[in-house]
């Protein structure tokens, strides 16, 4: 399908290229369940000399048994991996964004208040605190705090195809 991606790419044409270092499911949590700092896509974007870093976690760092011990080291965790991607020699610009909502029927084992009420402070919160612009604001654009667009997501989650074009 047109995932984020693959839609960036074309909106941004052929003087750019989009290499997606995404794994599902994986966390900004060092602890989590499955820290994305132990994945092979982390070190290969590390390594990529990339001009722009666009970075989203949060949401599967919401689950109950990630938040719930680790929440407290969630934006420490993030502000390591933005030194880590700022320290590149490509010297990259390095951007955050804002998580989309999650709809239920909450699905995941994923806490609600967390993703739909603290990210949405705490996203650019971490980012002033690193020196980085306000986040890119996906919360938003896919519905924000009163789920306004419902259809967006496959599962409460996973953005449909009309979600990633918003996107």
């Amino acid at each position: 399908g047109k995932t984020y991606p693959i839609q960036l790419q074309g909106m941004l044409g052929d003087g750019y290229t989009v290499t997606n270092y995404g794994v599902g499911g994986t966390t900004m949590l060092k602890k989590g369940n499955l820290p994305y700092w132990n994945t092979k896509q982390y070190t290969d974007s590390i390594n990529s000399n990339a001009d722009i870093v666009i970075i989203m976690f949060g949401t599967n760092d919401a689950k109950f048994f990630n938040w719930g011990p680790y929440s407290d080291e969630f934006p420490g965790d993030y502000a390591d991996m933005i030194e880590s991607y700022a320290k590149m020699s490509s010297s990259p610009k390095v951007f955050m964004m804002t998580p989309p909502p999650l709809y239920p029927p909450d699905p995941y084992s994923m806490n609600k208040t967390v993703i739909n009420d603290i990210f949405p402070t705490l996203m650019p919160s971490i980012a002033r605190a690193n020196g980085l612009p306000i986040p890119i604001d996906i919360f938003n654009a896919l519905g924000g705090v009163n789920l306004s667009q419902p259809g967006i997501t496959c599962d409460g989650c996973h953005p449909t195809l009309k979600g990633y074009t918003e996107m």
